[in-house]
């Protein structure tokens, strides 16, 4: 037995979603600020990023090999918490 989904119901809401429906743009994404530490993330890209489900304002990320510098660490990876204005990883 398959069940049938509408992809265009919020079943969360109870709404349907339409292309008449007005954008609201109050619900755009909006960049708060930008965190990196220069000594430990130069020149490395992002792996991978993940949250915290008991403490939400806390981000984890994880970052690739440094290609100028191979005598460092392979990757790093950086507790950032978001409720603070610091420029450093916990």
């Amino acid at each position: 037995m398959q069940l049938q989904a509408d992809i265009f119901i919020d079943y969360i809401n109870g709404s349907r979603n339409t292309a008449e429906e007005k954008f609201d743009k109050s619900e755009l994404l909006t960049l708060n600020r930008k965190i990196f530490d220069e000594k430990l993330t130069a020149n490395r890209g992002v792996r991978a990023i993940d949250f915290s489900a008991f403490h939400p304002e806390l981000v984890a990320v994880s970052y690739d090999q440094n290609k100028d510098a191979p005598l460092l660490a392979e990757s790093v990876v950086n507790v950032w918490n978001t409720r603070f204005k610091t420029s450093s990883p916990e």
